[in-house]
C-alpha cells in the first residue's frame, strides 16, 4: 500500500515537472524582431534601435545597417510581456512601437519623423518656467531615476506643480476635504487659490484629464489606488487619482497641464486639465488603463529599393510662424501634433514642413518660450495646398509668484 502511494506520487511530481518546464520553455523561448526604420524620403541608416520591457528596461539593443534594417535576437521572450521598440537617432524625433511576442518571429517598419533644425539648448534666467513645470515628455520620463509606477508618481516626484498650478499648494486641499467644505473648482485637485461656490455634499467622481484629446468626465478609483494617495497626491480628486493610476509611464509620449487661466486650448473644460498623449499603438479605456492595442500600424510608404516615391504636395504643406511686434520669423518653435504627440521645429525662416501631420484635420499646438501658445486645426488633403501663416504674441502676463 505504501510503494503504491509512492509510487503515484512520484508520478504525479513527474507530471508537475514536465508541465512547469513546458510552461518555462514556453515563456522563455527565442524570440527574433527585425525592425526596418523609414521617415519620409525612404530608409534610415545608422539608427539605434532597443527592444525594451518596462519604463527603461533595455534587452536587445542594435544600430540599422544601409538598408534601415536591424535582425535582434531576444532569449527569453515571454509571451503575456509587454514589448517596447525605441528608435532614435540625431536629427530625428524619438519613435516607439509596442508588440507582443505572437510568435517566435516579429517583423515590422518603424517611421521616424526629421526635427527641422536642431538647435543647442541654452539654459537662461529668461526661461520659461511656467512651461518647464506644466510639461515634460517620453524622454524625461524614461531618464528618470525615480520609481515610476504609474501617472501618479510622474505627478508626485517629477511635476508637482502639475497637480493644482504653480500658485497652488496641493496639501492644503487635506484640510480642506476636513475641514471645511470641498470647494469645486476647474482642475485635478479638490480646492484652488480662487474662490469656488461651496458644495457640502460628497467629493464627486468627476475629473478634468484628457487622454488622446478625448476628456474623461466620471471614474471610480480602485481601493489600491486610494491607497497610494497620500503625501502630495492627497491634494488628487478621488476621480483624478483613478484615471491617472491606471497610466502606465512607459505608455505616455507628453503630459501638459493648462492653468485655470490658460485658454489656449478652446474646448469646454480644457482650463485646468491635464492633457495626457499616448504614444502610437497605446489606447486607454476606464477601467481597464493604458494598454497596446491589437490593431496593427499601416505600412510605411517606401519602395524596396531603398527610396519612396516624392510625396504629393499636399502631404508638404507648409506653416510659418511670425511675431506679431515685428513680423519677424521666429525660429525654434514646436509644431504639436495634439493626437498622437509628434512635433516637428520651424527652422530660421519660421517655417516647417508639415508632412508629419496625417491625412485629414488635426489639432495643432504651436508653443514657443517667450509667447503665448497657439492651438489650431490643420487641414492636410489635396484640397488644402495654401502656407498657414501665424503670428505668434509675446507675453504680456507678470509672471506667478515663487512658491
Amino acid at each position: 500500500m505504501h510503494s503504491s502511494i509512492v509510487a503515484h506520487a512520484a508520478r504525479g511530481f513527474a507530471a508537475l515537472a514536465l508541465i512547469g518546464s513546458a510552461a518555462n520553455a514556453q515563456s522563455g523561448r527565442s524570440l527574433q524582431v527585425t525592425v526596418r526604420v523609414l521617415d519620409e524620403v525612404g530608409i534610415v541608416a545608422g539608427a539605434d534601435v532597443s527592444v525594451v520591457v518596462g519604463l527603461n528596461d533595455a534587452r536587445v539593443s542594435g544600430v540599422t545597417d544601409e538598408h534601415g534594417g536591424l535582425t535582434v535576437r531576444m532569449p527569453a521572450a515571454n509571451a503575456d510581456a509587454e514589448y517596447q521598440v525605441v528608435v532614435r537617432k540625431i536629427g530625428y524625433e524619438r519613435a516607439d512601437r509596442f508588440f507582443r511576442a505572437k510568435g517566435d518571429t516579429m517583423s515590422f517598419d518603424v517611421v521616424i519623423h526629421r526635427v527641422q533644425e536642431l538647435t543647442p539648448v541654452v539654459v537662461t534666467a529668461e526661461q520659461d518656467l511656467k512651461r518647464k513645470s506644466y510639461h515634460i515628455g517620453e524622454e524625461e520620463i524614461a531618464n528618470s531615476t525615480a520609481t515610476l509606477i504609474d501617472a501618479t508618481d510622474i505627478l508626485a516626484k517629477l511635476r508637482p506643480d502639475m497637480i493644482c498650478g504653480r500658485s497652488c499648494r496641493p496639501m492644503a486641499s487635506i484640510a480642506a476635504t476636513t475641514q471645511t467644505a470641498v470647494r469645486k473648482c476647474p482642475g485635478l485637485a479638490f480646492s484652488q487659490p480662487t474662490t469656488c461656490p461651496v458644495d457640502n455634499t460628497p467629493p464627486s467622481y468627476t475629473t478634468n484629464i484628457w487622454v488622446n484629446g478625448r476628456r474623461i468626465r466620471i471614474a471610480v478609483p480602485d481601493a489600491m489606488a486610494l491607497a497610494r494617495q497620500h503625501g502630495v497626491l492627497a491634494g488628487l480628486s478621488i476621480a483624478s487619482m483613478g484615471v491617472l493610476s491606471e497610466i502606465k509611464p512607459e505608455h505616455i509620449a507628453e503630459m501638459t497641464y493648462l492653468d485655470e487661466w490658460d485658454t489656449s486650448v478652446d474646448k469646454l473644460g480644457a482650463q485646468g486639465g491635464l492633457f495626457i498623449v499616448l504614444k502610437p499603438g497605446i489606447d486607454y479605456q476606464e477601467g481597464k488603463g493604458s494598454f497596446v492595442t491589437d490593431v496593427e500600424p499601416k505600412p510605411a510608404a517606401a519602395s524596396t529599393a531603398g527610396s519612396a516615391a516624392s510625396p504629393p504636395a499636399y502631404r508638404l504643406r507648409l506653416l510659418g510662424v511670425y511675431d506679431s511686434e515685428t513680423g519677424e520669423p521666429i525660429e525654434g518653435a514646436w509644431v504639436i501634433d495634439m493626437t498622437t504627440g509628434t512635433k516637428a521645429r520651424s527652422s530660421s525662416t519660421g517655417t516647417v514642413t508639415l508632412a508629419f501631420l496625417p491625412e485629414g484635420g488635426s489639432p495643432v499646438r504651436i508653443v514657443k518660450e517667450g509667447y503665448e501658445d497657439l492651438s489650431l486645426a490643420v487641414e492636410i488633403s489635396p484640397e488644402h495646398l495654401a502656407p498657414l501663416t501665424l503670428v505668434m504674441v509675446k507675453h504680456t502676463k507678470p509672471p506667478l509668484p515663487p512658491r
